[in-house]
């Protein structure tokens, strides 16, 4: 682990095999003379690469109470470590992916709203069409197939001819058939059901 032979590391001090950046940390533990556990350091070997390693150390003393060395065992951390890293990667990877998904997802539900929206209203005034207004028809009839009680009621309105609002060579008709309908669409739902004649040549 460290590249010396074993009888060269009796009474070596672990320090001299500690990374410079990690030996103030390692020797202030040392000087507490208190047992260490599972310190997190790296490991300069004489002739291999470093290393993360764990190490465990206890203080070693004689008969009368002093401190003579250190017990101390390595612990390699490298394949650990990497794995830690692949992990917190691909936590990030992941975290990514959901954003992502979730981004698609929201655009899904606003284009599936916006299609739906468009299939029941005029593109130019935004007013409920012909489709929308037999659903909502059919929806009323057979509510009140299964409740007597309930009554409604059909407001045709005639705004078909824009001449007789003296609209047709500027386009206000369909202005006024706005106008009109949000007047009314507080008391009942108003399709528009020939907003195309507005639109047609004469």
């Amino acid at each position: 682990m460290l590249s010396v032979r074993q009888k060269y590391l009796v009474g070596k001090p672990l320090i001299l095999f500690i990374a410079q950046q990690d030996r103030q940390i390692f020797s202030c533990l040392i000087n507490n003379s208190q047992e260490i556990e599972d310190c997190v350091i790296e490991i300069k070997p004489r002739v291999d690469t470093p290393f993360p390693a764990s190490i465990r150390a206890s203080p070693v003393y004689d008969s009368q109470e002093n401190l003579v060395g250190w017990r101390w065992l390595l612990r390699d951390i490298s394949e650990a470590k990497q794995a830690q890293e692949q992990v917190a990667k691909r936590t990030v990877e992941l975290a990514k992916a959901n954003q992502q998904l979730l981004s698609e997802i929201t655009e899904h539900k606003r284009a599936k709203s916006q299609l739906l929206h468009l299939a029941f209203h005029d593109v130019l005034t935004g007013l409920p069409n012909r489709a929308l207004f037999m659903n909502r028809l059919e929806d009323a009839v057979n509510y009140s197939k299964r409740h007597s009680e309930y009554l409604f009621a059909v407001l045709f309105l005639d705004l078909n001819s824009s001449v007789s609002l003296g609209c047709d060579s500027c386009g206000c008709g369909m202005w006024a058939l706005t106008l009109i309908t949000a007047n009314i669409r507080e008391f009942s739902r108003v399709p528009n059901l020939k907003v195309e004649n507005w639109l047609e040549p004469r």
